[in-house]
């Protein structure tokens, strides 16, 4: 794979089951095909596709207005992590907004990790935001440099 290469197009309903690949074999909980179709129609989303050639790597779905980029949901194929390919997708979001939120599980080290070394700062706890594990989420925010 060429990293070097990624292209970042919107998704389309045509891509949803690569999406549901990638999303099933990323979280214990996943989202639901209807939570991605709604995301192709909302208005204000960004739902990107990372690509090397047809070959769909990863997403990003952000809600981004404002001047303000909300990473709602992200996940790469476990075949091409630990690539840079989560890092080019942020950044590609990032370059959309002055500023830039999330929320990431408290027990996701690695996640957080990656964000931290990309400029995000954790900002507060939210106690069992993730109802269906009760598991609190760290809110993290980065603001534009400059």
């Amino acid at each position: 794979m060429r990293t070097n290469l990624i292209a970042f197009v919107k998704a389309k309903p045509k891509d949803l089951f690569r999406v549901m690949e990638i999303e099933k074999t990323s979280f214990s909980y996943p989202w639901h095909i209807t939570h991605f179709e709604a995301a192709l129609t909302v208005p204000n989303y960004e739902f990107l596709l990372a690509k090397d050639g047809d070959l769909i790597l990863g997403f990003i779905i952000a809600r981004v207005a404002a001047g303000e980029a909300h990473i709602m949901h992200l996940a790469v194929a476990p075949e091409y992590r630990r690539l840079g390919v989560a890092s080019k997708i942020i950044k590609k979001i990032l370059s959309m907004a002055e500023r830039a939120v999330l929320e990431v599980r408290a027990v996701n080290k690695q996640a957080r990790a990656l964000y931290v070394k990309l400029g995000f700062k954790e900002i507060y706890r939210r106690k069992k935001y993730y109802s269906y594990g009760k598991e609190d989420a760290i809110v993290m925010v980065r603001e534009k440099e400059g």
